[in-house]
């Protein structure tokens, strides 16, 4: 019988087989060409006239090829291992594995690695290489490659010697940690903390020794203190070992820009320097001079202060200067207000002629010294300021409030007093030399100037015309209800005299109302 084994719906694999029993092994080994990772795998009868489908049996797919295993140092319990390659995929059937040494342990697939926690019971007693290999599918494992199994369990640990002196600040010393298991790697550090001076740890080398012991490199402090001593082999994992006691004694010599400070060095500060390491202290930069930074280690760091600038052709150092404006004191300081200073030296400021000062400090010529308060420059001189004005600043003087000036340059008292507001200007209502006018819309009244009111002609009427009209109403009214002749005449001469009355009180009102336009229209003229 012949059998037809199709890959991927696409190769074909053909193999006669005798069946001498009811069942049959049948060996089938794939192309060169079959390249793909996961495919179904149909087996198939053929004959020359047709071919019968038995089904799918199983899936092909390829071994992975491992291509890293990270890290290379483990340590049991703590340590996820990553194999990474190609073909490490996460069939919807695979069940991953990886297996260190003999240990089984399970597996997770992502991004092409597998990943695995490494196994728990392997043992701590020797430095191993422990095997690594993986399996997609259940006993078909591939070997990865292998790690180095460190254990960080310190039994016994302690740190000799337990008390250090350091009497120098360049001194290397070295505190050694005895436990039960150490093993040389590239990974082995030291942290020596203390949860007041160093919360967050100083940190230094290790160095492996034997199999009992390594060295941690002791670190700079600059006081006396107890520190927790704590090391790993892998770089991650601290496991405290002992505590130490490290002395300090003060330091004979300092490096340049240094000098010793009590128990330690400390930099030059602000305007000194030091050139040289020793014992000797920082020197000061010269006379008006100082340094951008701390810890300066040369006389070329010093420059001259804000105000200062070199004069020496020479460049000497110690020969900066006052700048214009500025006089010596501790430092170069800004001339006070009255005085100036022209030139660029180290000399006192020159004060200003009588009656001048200065607006500001700091001034650098004579012209900026101006007449003082009520003085005023005429003639290159300050004479007083005339009575009734006020003179600021060196400026021309102006008046005061009820003060005007005449052509004259006199200032003269203003009538009345508030007619005449400061700085030459008139009050609301004035106008004219000296404000002695009154402006449009105002008139003289005694000697002030007042706004001008209206005709008052409305309110009469509007007051005296309802009462005309009802008296009328009345006295027609009484002669109406008399029929003699009399009564009407009567009241018809009532009604007369009433509006002759009332047009004499408009008159004399009118030509009370018209006198005081005219007075306006005059005093405005």
């Amino acid at each position: 019988m012949q059998l037809r084994f199709t890959l991927d719906n696409s190769t074909h694999m053909d193999s006669v087989v005798s069946f001498t029993t009811d069942t049959q092994q049948v060996t089938v080994t794939p192309p060169a060409s079959a390249t793909a990772a996961v495919v179904p795998l149909e087996v198939s009868v053929i004959s020359p006239v047709s071919e019968l489908l038995l089904g799918t049996f199983f899936e092909y797919y390829e071994d992975p090829v491992v291509t890293s295993v990270t890290p290379a140092i483990v340590h049991a319990d703590r340590t996820t291992v990553s194999v990474c390659g190609t073909g490490i995929v996460a069939y919807n059937w695979a069940v991953p594995v990886c297996k260190f040494g003999n240990v089984q342990v399970p597996g997770t697939i992502s991004g092409g690695c597998m990943s695995c926690q490494m196994a728990s019971d392997l043992q701590c007693t020797e430095r191993p290489n422990v095997t690594v290999s993986i399996a997609l599918y259940p006993d078909q494992y591939v070997l990865a490659g292998s790690v180095e199994l460190v254990c960080l369990q310190l039994a016994n640990a302690y740190a000799s010697p337990a008390s250090i002196f350091i009497e120098d600040a360049m001194d290397t010393l070295n505190s050694t940690v005895f436990a039960d298991f150490f093993y040389a790697t590239n990974y082995m550090r030291c942290k020596f903390f203390s949860p007041v001076f160093y919360p967050n740890g100083l940190f230094t080398e290790g160095t492996f020794v034997s199999k009992n012991s390594m060295k941690c490199r002791v670190p700079k402090v600059n006081a006396p203190c107890v520190l927790d001593l704590s090391v790993t082999m892998n770089g991650q994992d601290y496991v405290t070992a002992d505590s130490v006691m490290l002395w300090v004694n003060a330091v004979t010599t300092c490096p340049p820009g240094a000098e010793i400070d009590g128990l330690t060095c400390v930099p030059c500060g602000k305007g000194e320097y030091k050139e040289e390491g020793g014992a000797h202290s920082c020197k000061a930069c010269g006379s008006r001079m100082t340094t951008s930074t701390t810890g300066s280690t040369s006389i070329f760091n010093c420059t001259c202060d804000e105000y200062a600038f070199f004069m020496d052709i020479l460049f000497d150092h110690s020969m900066c200067t006052c700048k214009a404006g500025y006089y010596l004191a501790t430092a170069c300081m800004p001339c006070p207000v009255g005085t100036y200073k022209s030139e660029v030296r180290t000399g006192a400021c020159v004060a200003c002629a009588t009656r001048r000062t200065t607006a500001d400090t700091g001034s650098t010529t004579p012209s900026q010294c101006v007449c003082i308060d009520d003085y005023y420059e005429k003639d290159g001189e300050c004479v007083p300021c005339a009575s009734g004005a006020t003179c600021k600043g060196g400026r021309p003087p102006i008046s005061q409030g009820g003060y005007a000036a005449s052509e004259e340059g006199v200032f003269v008292e203003c009538l009345p007093a508030g007619a005449c507001e400061a700085d030459n200007k008139c009050a609301a209502g004035y106008s004219g030399e000296r404000c002695s006018s009154c402006a449009d819309g105002y008139y003289r009244s005694q000697l002030e100037c007042v706004a001008c009111a209206g005709t008052g002609l409305w309110w009469v009427l509007v007051l005296v015309v309802p009462f005309v009209v009802v008296g009328i109403g009345y006295l027609l009214r009484k002669a109406l209800n008399g029929p003699s002749s009399s009564s009407i005449i009567a009241a018809i001469c009532i009604t007369l005299s009433f509006l002759q009355v009332c047009l004499v009180c408009l008159c004399v009102l009118s030509v009370r109302s018209l006198r005081w336009l005219e007075v306006c229209q005059v005093q405005t003229k």
